[in-house]
């Protein structure tokens, strides 16, 4: 009974915390991994679709193989994302954030069970529970939908956590070889389903092994032990393999600004940044007064030396680190908060290259061992200062109510993209990514001069981002101011030759500054970058309307529809094409017929083909159609005013003139139905 009251307890915190959070919408990286993953928002459950997800693409519906790829292979977490799509009916951010607050309530009550078998102590596995509930620390995992992979990842290591402690610490030597070689495998089956929810789960077995050793140092069950651990490194070897052969053996190529660290070529620079990043991981489960949904550009200066002031911090943490370290030889919770800190904290070490200098989201199950710390140390305090007893219960729930009230405020942060990018200006004001975000936003919103403001800061910090320099390129373009769309977008290329998508957007302006040489080289630079590139072709065809060369516009047209089928621009100019030529009614019926197979119920396609049956005289097919379009779209007067034309050419003159009064209704500026109405009324015969 006791244990329901904990599992009340935690379930009411963490919808203190985390409840008004689900009201929120898609942010940051949700939107790549899901609203623009194919996988997610198209896939079916087909061979097609479950092979893309397991065998061929990444986590974010790239082909994990290619160049330009992160290498981050979680096909379960998609997985997820698709069954809540069909659930759902459609992707929808409230119950997918609920999701994961239910994932994260469900992690908080196995972590009970989980410390409890580690500490052998009830009271203080619930303090470092509630600990973990409330950490702030948190929030990224629980709040971005896409951390979901975080949350399933540490979910596993739990179950595998309980089970293996269930199994080889009640009683081992009472465990038959073979049942103990069936019990890892079981272990090692469930650590490999974890790396299918994230890579970090590779810790799994490392941590539980260390634990296993720190539990019995003094054991005399050392063969039992030996086997376990012997078992544990193959199986965490094989795992390791897969993950690499999954990748092709090749490791992923990233930016220089995702992690500057990283990128140092000095080396000296390069470990005593590195060793500085520890130091402030720690100092973020410590002092949650810094969260931000990014640190990469500059977010952190390297340490250049050992006169920087920073290096008093480090030696303070490797001091306090030792002490512990010294510490745990005579207290083996200790020792067990240390593996948990660190163990699952060795991916993110440096030691392989990574796409991120801070990462909140990787502290998930590293803060397991943080809370064990801190509960360890209120219970000593407790136990040895008696007199002072009552006022470290106070000061022991003041902290855990200003945790609380920061998470709660933190989780606010993440309902919307402009509080998130915003929150992290006070945090990472040299960050050039919060600026650019910023202004991506802004521009959504239609936010013109402030995009264009924030674009700007973005560059002012880091002169060379290219992504800065197309978007405001882009935006210039958007406003008509074509010289200044034509630098920075000739700047991004710039910096980054192999960079398609300014090419691309070079050649639109190029093309209406009627440059159409320099167009055409252009458009065939991003195609040299990316072969099956159907907007550039869709635009090509556009250029070559405006050098009069309509072969080569349909040509280039034909090409973007069989790269993507779905491409509703391509279709329509391909059919207003055909549908400009006299007598070629047959082309324009055979290619919308085509388009409806992938685009059905398109009114434009639809329009085009109503449109042809009524210059056939077709009128009833035609009718029908119309009529179709109609009731999809019924504010829309053009539709009304073709429909009238159609019953004109019919001589149905009364409804003709029902339809010219519909479209007028809707728009009185509408110069044919006017005129077509006069006509019918006896005026301007």
């Amino acid at each position: 009974m006791r244990l329901l009251y904990k599992y009340l307890i935690i379930i009411c915190i963490n919808l203190i915390c985390y409840y008004q959070s689900i009201d929120g919408d898609f942010v940051f990286d949700d939107s790549v991994a899901i609203l623009k993953n194919r996988d997610v928002y198209e896939g079916e459950f087909d061979r097609k679709t479950i092979e893309n997800i397991f065998i061929y693409n990444d986590f974010w519906g790239n082909n994990i193989t290619k160049k330009d790829s992160h290498k981050s292979y979680r096909p379960l977490t998609i997985l997820t994302f698709l069954i809540e799509r069909h659930l759902n009916d459609g992707l929808d951010s409230h119950s997918m954030k609920l999701v994961n607050l239910i994932i994260h309530i469900v992690n908080c009550c196995l972590l009970l069970n989980f410390l409890q078998a580690v500490l052998s102590s009830r009271k203080m596995a619930f303090i470092a529970t509630v600990l973990f509930c409330v950490h702030p620390i948190h929030t990224e995992s629980v709040c971005g939908i896409v951390s979901r992979s975080d949350l399933m990842a540490c979910f596993v290591f739990l179950l595998c956590g309980i089970f293996y402690f269930y199994v080889f610490h009640k009683d081992s030597t009472a465990i038959h070889f073979s049942h103990s070689l069936i019990y890892l495998i079981i272990i090692g089956l469930m650590s490999f389903i974890g790396i299918l929810f994230k890579e970090n789960a590779v810790t799994i077995m490392p941590t539980l092994a260390a634990l296993d050793i720190a539990r019995n140092l003094k054991s005399s069950k050392k063969l039992s032990i030996c086997f376990r651990l012997a078992l544990m490194f193959v199986f965490t070897s094989l795992i390791v393999v897969f993950r690499l052969w999954m990748q092709n053996f090749t490791t992923p190529e990233f930016r220089v600004e995702d992690n500057p660290i990283a990128a140092t070529d000095d080396q000296m620079t390069r470990i005593l940044s590195q060793n500085f990043l520890y130091c402030f991981n720690f100092y973020l489960l410590l002092m949650p007064d810094w969260l931000s949904f990014d640190w990469s550009f500059d977010s952190i200066e390297r340490i250049e030396g050992i006169q920087d002031v920073r290096m008093i911090g480090i030696v303070a943490f490797y001091g306090m680190l030792g002490a512990l370290v010294v510490r745990s030889f005579r207290n083996r919770k200790i020792m067990a908060a240390l593996v948990l800190l660190i163990v699952p904290f060795t991916p993110a070490l440096g030691i392989i290259k990574v796409g991120f200098v801070i990462a909140e989201r990787i502290l998930y199950i590293p803060s397991i061992g943080f809370s064990i710390l801190i509960a360890i140390g209120a219970k000593k305090l407790i136990e040895n200062i008696k007199y002072l007893r009552p006022y470290l219960y106070m000061f022991i729930t003041l902290v855990i109510i200003i945790h609380s009230m920061k998470t709660y405020t933190r989780s606010l942060d993440w309902r919307t993209e402009s509080q998130l990018f915003f929150s992290a200006l006070k945090v990472v004001p040299k960050n050039a990514k919060v600026y650019y975000n910023i202004a991506r936003i802004s521009s959504e919103h239609k936010q013109i001069d402030m995009s264009v403001k924030f674009y700007r800061y973005a560059i002012r910090l880091h002169p060379n981002y290219e992504s800065a320099h197309m978007n405001l390129g882009n935006l210039y373009r958007e406003l008509n101011e074509f010289e200044k769309a034509k630098f920075h977008l000739k700047k991004a290329v710039e910096i980054l030759e192999e960079f398609p998508t300014a090419w691309m957007n070079l050649g639109i302006v190029q093309a209406v500054l009627k440059d159409f040489e320099s167009s055409e080289r252009s458009y065939l630079k991003a195609l040299s970058y990316r072969k099956n590139y159907a907007n550039c072709y869709y635009n090509m065809g556009n250029l070559y309307i405006e050098m009069k060369n309509s072969t080569a516009a349909i040509e280039h047209w034909k090409r973007a529809i069989t790269i993507n089928p779905g491409h509703r621009k391509a279709w329509s100019n391909i059919l207003a094409f055909y549908d400009n030529q006299r007598n070629n009614h047959e082309n324009v019926l055979k290619y919308s017929e085509i388009a409806l197979t992938y685009l059905p119920n398109d009114t434009n396609i639809l329009f085009s083909r109503a449109n042809t049956f009524g210059k056939m005289a077709k009128y009833e097919e035609a009718e029908r159609i119309f009529k179709q379009i109609i009731e999809a779209e019924p504010k829309k007067s053009i539709f009304y005013a073709n429909l009238g034309v159609l019953y004109h050419r019919w001589g149905k003159k009364e409804l003709a003139k029902k339809y010219y009064q519909s479209a007028l209704a809707l728009d009185a500026s509408l110069k044919n139905a006017q005129s077509n109405l006069m006509k019918l009324q006896g005026f301007g015969e």
